[in-house]
């Protein structure tokens, strides 16, 4: 299972592009901010499961990478958002209205 994930600060723009409400948003980029996703297919298929950040990255390049890492050539990404945000000190801005 390939796991495509996305820096939550790209998300809020893309998220405003798609008019999203402030709810919805903060939702969807809490979620990624937390793997949610990731941490669920993890549960689910536990070493079958690739991660892989797409931020920044064409259609073409992500393709790319995930062929790279099926055929063992690149590993799969390590994606900690939550340590990002914290860093950042910006929780409260994905967490609280």
């Amino acid at each position: 299972m390939i796991v495509l994930r996305r820096n939550p600060y790209d998300l809020i723009t893309v998220y405003k592009e798609r008019k999203y409400t402030d709810e919805k948003s903060r939702e969807n980029t809490g979620s990624e901010i937390l793997g949610i996703i990731a941490y669920d297919a993890i549960d689910e298929f536990q070493e079958k499961v690739i991660q892989v950040d797409t931020s920044k990255k064409s259609i073409q390049e992500v393709v790319e990478k995930v062929m790279m890492i099926i055929s063992g050539k690149k590993s799969n990404d390590k994606v900690d958002w939550l340590e990002l945000v914290t860093k950042k000190n910006d929780l409260k801005k994905f967490f609280v209205d």
